[in-house]
């Protein structure tokens, strides 16, 4: 599991790398996908470097993930707040 706080700026890191350090979980499984989680004003993003139809999590990286999306979540809110506090101030 890959993530950052910032868009990777090399796509290609992103995405199916054709590994399988966990085992297949199915016959369809396409194996390890490297991702990122950041924000945007507003948003909190999941970025796949292309499709996928599903991806299956260890307990401990869904945790992970779970903490990394409240983090980020918690950031945009914080960044609104302060938006919001400079334009009334402005």
């Amino acid at each position: 599991m890959h993530h950052s706080d910032q868009p990777l700026p090399e796509k290609e890191l992103l995405g199916a790398t054709g590994r399988f350090p966990e085992g297949k979980l199915t016959v369809d499984d396409r194996g390890e996908i490297a991702f990122s989680v950041t924000h945007v004003p507003g948003k909190v993003v999941l970025e796949f470097g292309g499709a996928a139809s599903w991806i299956g999590f260890t307990p401990a990286q869904a945790e992970a993930l779970a903490q990394m999306l409240v983090n980020h979540a918690i950031a945009v809110r914080l960044d609104q707040a302060a938006s919001a506090a400079t334009s009334v101030q402005g």
